[in-house]
């Protein structure tokens, strides 16, 4: 038996990128829109994955709906707070808010974020970046 299809498709690339961010559960923004009333997230970023031309929108689920610690809830406002920075091309900013997380956490995606934004410094994306990140592995 096997498995064919865009939804099976994403899923995989997915299962990889939940790896380089270091989160346990990563889902799409389809998923999120399913989970988000029951589950506590955190928006991670905006990637296109390879053999898609439309980008999906990651979500971390950390935790039950009411399980999440005043803490928890303080640390994904600050990250979604840089995240926002970082797709309003605001890099230094972002660079500077993902390090104070990484230093406090050690959370890999601030890790992954704080270096793509030295990148965007040093490289700009073009005008017309629409603030996702082309993976180009599986």
């Amino acid at each position: 038996y096997t498995m064919m299809g865009d939804t099976v498709n994403l899923a995989a690339r997915l299962e990889a990128a939940g790896k380089d961010y270091g989160v346990c559960i990563l889902v799409s923004e389809f998923v999120h829109d399913e989970i988000k009333d029951h589950f506590f997230s955190r928006k991670l970023d905006t990637v296109r994955v390879k053999g898609k031309s439309k980008p999906v929108t990651l979500y971390e689920v950390r935790c039950k709906k009411g399980e999440e610690s005043e803490e928890e809830k303080k640390f994904v406002n600050a990250y979604e707070t840089a995240l926002f920075s970082y797709f309003n091309r605001k890099f230094l900013e972002a660079k500077r808010q993902f390090e104070i997380l990484y230093q406090s956490s050690h959370d890999e995606a601030c890790k992954l974020l704080l270096e793509r934004c030295q990148y965007y410094i040093e490289t700009p994306p073009e005008l017309d970046w629409d603030g996702s990140f082309t993976r180009t592995k599986k």
